[in-house]
């Protein structure tokens, strides 16, 4: 087992040979790789419960990091093939949670691909209200794991074009700001709505 206090913590690097195979029990973790000019993209973010660490070719593919205070188990891959051996449903576990990853992956090329930087957080809110240790239902209140650099990562913009967006929501009133890291949440189906709305009408679409 891992604990980690802060934030920023490397559990693996772009490249690195993959040792072991991670599991949240506490925490986030951002997933993040870095693209040929540089720049850093957010992939996503883990939570409890999720996998990190799956090898390509005996390598990780992309970088993982804290993104606070974290409780986190490890196992060597050697031992974790041997454990699959012995428990096929170990083998079935991984396959469902290796689906499950692609299925978000699908679902984050089409957010990128097809919805404004507005509607992207819009979508990012929505799935952190599905996050028990995030989303506090009874008052409302959503507590943001990122920064405000780490947001414009994730939603493939420019830190100017994310505070646009939350300015946006706040104006519309579906969320208010309460701190840079904690928001009410106001109109959650005016949040849903905001996502079937058409790209090309809204200025911030080129903004990226």
């Amino acid at each position: 087992m891992l604990d980690f206090e802060r934030r920023g913590h490397l559990l693996y690097s772009e490249g690195a040979d993959a040792r072991f195979l991670y599991f949240i029990d506490e925490g986030i973790v951002r997933i993040s790789r870095c693209a040929e000019n540089g720049r850093r993209q957010i992939l996503a973010f883990r939570v409890p419960g999720d996998i990190l660490g799956r090898p390509e070719n005996g390598r990780y593919v992309n970088s993982a990091e804290t993104v606070g205070p974290a409780r986190i188990y490890r196992i060597a891959w050697p031992r974790m093939q041997q454990l699959m051996l012995i428990e096929p449903r170990l083998q079935l576990h991984l396959l469902m949670k290796a689906a499950d990853d692609f299925r978000q992956a699908e679902r984050r090329i089409m957010t990128l691909g097809q919805q404004n930087v507005t509607q992207r957080l819009a979508s990012f809110i929505l799935d952190l209200m599905r996050v028990p240790e995030l989303f506090d239902e009874q008052q409302s209140i959503l507590k943001l794991p990122v920064n405000r650099f780490d947001l414009a990562d994730y939603l493939g913009t420019v830190t100017k074009s994310s505070e646009r967006a939350f300015s946006r929501l706040e104006g519309e009133g579906f969320i208010r700001r309460i701190t840079s890291r904690t928001i009410e949440i106001l109109n959650v189906g005016g949040l849903r709505l905001l996502l079937h709305e058409q790209r090309h009408g809204h200025s911030d679409t080129s903004r990226l």
